[in-house]
C-alpha cells in the first residue's frame, strides 16, 4: 500500500509537470501574452539565442539559487532535486513547443487558448505541490516567498508572478528583443493563476491529499 501511494504521488507529480509545460505552450500559441513563469524563459531564449527548453532549465536553476538566498539555513538540501525536474520540464516544453504550432488563429481561438493555459498551469501547480515531493522551481520560490512573508501559497504565487513580469520587462528592454510576448494573457495569468490555485486548494486539496498521502 505504501509503495502504491508513492508511485501514485510520483505519477501525479509528473502529470503536473506535463500540464505546466502544456499550459505554457498554449499561452505561447495564443499570441496574446504568455504566463509570467514562461515570460522570463522566453526573455532569456530571445536575448541569448537558445532553445526555450534550455532557457527554462537555466531559469529554474536561478530560482533554486533565489530560494537559498531567501530561506538561508531553512533551505533543505533535498530541494536541489528541483534542478533534475527542471531538466524534465525543459524537455516537456521543447516537446510540446515542437508539436503545437497553431500559427495565426481567430481571436476567439486565441482567447480560448489563454483561458485554457490558465487552467492547465493552475492545475499543474496543484498537482506538483500537493504530493509533497519536490516542488517545481517556480513553485519552490513561491513557497519560499510565502514562508518568508508568512502568507499562504496562493498569495506567494501572485507576488512571485508580479516580480517575474517586472524582471522580464527589464530583460526585454535591455536586450532590445521586443515585447511581443507580453500581453493581456500575461496580465490575466499574473492575476488569476494564483487565485485559481487558491480555489482548487480550498475545494479539492483535502480530497487529493487523502488519495495521495
Amino acid at each position: 500500500m505504501l509503495w502504491t501511494k508513492q508511485i501514485l504521488r510520483l505519477l501525479t507529480y509528473l502529470i503536473g509537470v506535463a500540464m505546466l509545460a502544456f499550459g505554457g505552450v498554449l499561452a505561447i500559441n495564443s499570441q496574446l501574452g504568455v504566463s509570467p513563469v514562461n515570460l522570463i524563459q522566453l526573455s532569456f531564449s530571445h536575448s541569448m539565442g537558445i532553445s526555450l527548453g534550455l532557457a527554462a532549465f537555466y531559469t529554474f536553476v536561478i530560482y533554486v539559487v533565489a530560494q537559498i538566498i531567501l530561506l538561508r539555513k531553512a533551505f533543505n538540501p533535498i530541494q536541489f532535486l528541483q534542478i533534475i525536474f527542471a531538466a524534465l520540464f525543459g524537455h516537456f516544453i521543447s516537446f510540446f513547443n515542437s508539436v503545437i504550432q497553431l500559427g495565426e488563429s481567430l481571436m476567439s481561438v486565441r482567447i480560448m487558448l489563454v483561458f485554457m493555459s490558465l487552467i492547465f498551469i493552475a492545475i499543474g501547480i496543484v498537482l506538483t505541490v500537493t504530493p509533497r515531493l519536490i516542488p517545481m522551481a517556480p513553485d519552490g520560490i513561491a513557497v519560499a516567498i510565502a514562508t518568508k512573508l508568512e502568507v499562504d501559497f496562493g498569495k506567494g504565487k501572485i507576488i512571485f508572478d508580479t516580480i517575474i513580469v517586472l524582471l522580464s520587462i527589464i530583460i526585454l528592454f535591455l536586450s532590445a528583443s521586443g515585447f511581443e510576448d507580453i500581453g493581456i494573457g500575461t496580465i490575466l495569468s499574473a492575476i488569476f493563476v494564483g487565485r485559481i490555485v487558491l480555489f482548487i486548494n480550498k475545494n479539492f486539496k483535502r480530497k487529493l491529499e487523502n488519495i495521495l498521502l
